[in-house]
């Protein structure tokens, strides 16, 4: 899973979670849709899809209620906190 801080740490750690991860896959495809280099894609390719993969694998009814790292959750809704699966769809 990627960080939610950089530089990271070698070891495993709960130090991820939803819409901050998500940068390592985010990032580089907005780069390459304002850009069109496709270097930061193949740089980059194989970690997004495996973080894709392990989102999936822990959750294949597409919903993240599984190892979803740290629950930061919806803080800016002036409604209260939206359920946290509720906005993790994959």
């Amino acid at each position: 899973m990627y960080g939610i801080y950089a530089p990271g740490t070698a070891k495993p750690n709960p130090g991820f979670g939803p819409g901050w991860s998500d940068a390592g896959v985010i990032v580089p495809w907005t780069s390459w849709l304002q850009t069109g280099d496709t270097a930061i894609l193949e740089q980059n390719w194989e970690g997004m899809e495996r973080y894709l993969e392990a989102i999936h694998e822990a959750n294949p009814d597409y919903l993240w209620k599984n190892k979803a790292g740290i629950s930061f959750g919806d803080w800016l809704s002036p409604e209260g906190r939206t359920p946290q699966h509720s906005i993790l769809g994959i």
